[in-house]
């Protein structure tokens, strides 16, 4: 399901000492217009929700909460995300994993690990592309973890956001070519 929360944290007391703040959260869609939080309620107190009518995978949301007060109106930095990029998927399912060779020592040890996606309706009609990453550390190095990402997959990701790079310069650039073609003639 298409939808997403953002939470801020509230004013410090300490710097303003006003019980009377009332917050509003602006975003805007790819550069386009501000528009006001759709729901704050659903998420609870501090947030704004998106419901699956006001969430467009693939599009860039700017956003910034404002705080007015007695003082006066205090507005956070635009913060600019993708969608895609702060999805929280279910874990994967059926992980097993396979010890390939048994040696004495640890570090000659390797092992192969296989999962199943969850709810694999949306990845057929591939709409998203999920990358997991596999989290693992030696015994002798209980606080020494590392990452190893499915490497396929990041580089599918990568493709595309290049794809739609180039899409969005080809739009841009008709639209020049067709001004300066209207002011030759």
């Amino acid at each position: 399901m298409e939808v997403f929360t953002c939470w801020w944290h509230p004013l410090d007391n300490n710097s303003e000492s006003d019980d009377n703040v009332t917050y509003s959260l602006t975003y805007s869609l790819e550069k386009g217009p501000r528009r006001e939080c759709p729901d704050y309620v659903t998420g609870g107190p501090n947030s704004c929700h998106f419901d699956s009518g006001h969430t467009s995978i693939w599009t860039i949301y700017c956003m910034n909460v404002m705080a007015r007060t007695s003082h006066g109106v205090f507005s956070s930095k635009d913060h600019c995300l993708d969608v895609a990029d702060i999805v929280e998927t279910e874990a994967p399912v059926n992980l097993t994993y396979t010890l390939l060779n048994e040696t004495e020592e640890e570090a000659g040890r390797t092992a192969m690990v296989s999962w199943v996606y969850p709810n694999p309706s949306h990845i057929q009609y591939g709409w998203i592309t999920l990358v997991f990453e596999l989290q693992y550390r030696r015994i002798a190095e209980p606080n020494n973890w590392k990452v190893e990402r499915e490497r396929k997959r990041e580089r599918e990701r990568e493709r595309e956001r290049e794809r739609r790079e180039r899409e969005r310069g080809r739009e841009r650039g008709g639209g020049e070519r067709e001004r300066e073609k209207r002011e030759r003639e």
